[in-house]
């Protein structure tokens, strides 16, 4: 695997160590630069690229991180522009930070696609975002994965490089991820252990795969006896009775459509002895059997786990709304 970051003037390096240390551990990282000269950092520190955008093959790169920085003086150089394009076209995963996204969104590559970027206190200006962001959906979140493009804000550095590394293939498992991002922000999980995450791990990928064939009883097993459901909008769901009289209501309509996408992305996981918390995001594409039209949903989810005397874990409460 080869990795490249992208060295201009007054670049932000604590935005991009991060993802550098974790990458290294893999892949061969390259300093790419616009010219063959040294660079300093906004830390201080002078690098020295190993290639320029114009000499540099795209298809070497399987990951290519553009830190944060005023990357304004960067928008008028047609290598870069040509480099960057050649990178997405061939589905090279790219990563870009805080100031570093401009470029990504001034030639055009986050057409279509949601991004975040800048810092909190510097949010973009509605003329930024018409001039440089035309026909890209600008969320506000610490970080957005859309496609081969992760972008995030400069002070969720840790979240992104994290999630960039995991999007490279670093991590084998949603457990390893979580430890390197607890790791790295100097956060432990009380009585956590890698056999309780990866425990929780399955649980996710069982429900996945239960919820794509619609079933229902598997979806049901998940939860504990006086488990509970809260759907948006209506009474809570009390009890596995309760909740299989509800799934076999929905039964009907769930089977009108395919499930094409599936992803739970949970930001935090925490563990205090047989209980456990974890909140994230929940994307589901839907296509329609009769028609073919595809529907998208992105939910906000929140879930109360509880260790079972298996070792497993259930869901005792869950609650979600719509973004």
């Amino acid at each position: 695997m080869k990795c490249g970051v992208l060295y201009y003037d007054r670049f932000g390096e604590f935005e991009a160590v991060i993802a550098l240390q974790i990458l290294a551990s893999k892949a061969d990282v390259v300093g790419v630069a616009l010219e063959r000269r040294p660079y300093v950092s906004e830390e201080k520190q002078v690098f020295l690229p190993d290639t320029t955008v114009a000499e540099a093959d795209a298809g070497d790169f399987d990951v290519f991180l553009i830190p944060g920085g005023d990357a304004s003086p960067l928008l008028e150089n047609e290598d870069l522009k040509i480099f960057l394009t050649a990178l997405y076209a061939r589905g090279t995963i790219i990563g870009a930070i805080c100031g570093g996204v401009l470029p990504l969104g001034a030639f055009g590559l986050l057409r279509g696609k949601r991004f975040t970027g800048e810092a909190r206190e510097f949010e973009y200006t509605p003329a930024t975002l018409d001039r440089y962001f035309q026909g890209a959906a600008y969320t506000g979140e610490d970080v957005v994965v859309d496609g081969t493009i992760v972008t995030g804000m400069g002070q969720a550095f840790v979240e992104f490089g994290v999630e960039l590394a995991s999007r490279a293939g670093i991590y084998p498992t949603a457990a390893e991820k979580h430890h390197d991002l607890r790791w790295f922000k100097n956060v432990f999980d009380g009585g956590a252990s890698r056999e309780d995450l990866a425990a929780i791990e399955r649980l996710h990928r069982i429900d996945a795969a239960a919820a794509k064939k619609h079933d229902i009883e598997t979806l049901i097993s998940l939860f504990t006896d006086d488990g509970i459901l809260f759907p948006p909008g209506e009474e809570p769901i009390r009890g596995k009775d309760a909740l299989w009289a509800y799934m076999q209501r929905s039964l009907p309509e769930m089977k009108k459509f395919e499930i094409t996408e599936y992803v739970q992305r949970f930001d935090e996981v925490l563990i205090s002895g047989d209980w456990a918390y974890e909140w994230g995001t929940f994307t589901g594409t839907y296509r329609l059997r009769e028609g073919g039209l595809d529907l998208r949903e992105r939910s906000r989810l929140f879930r109360v786990l509880r260790r079972q005397d298996d070792g497993s874990w259930k869901v005792h409460r869950s609650i979600w709304h719509a973004l």
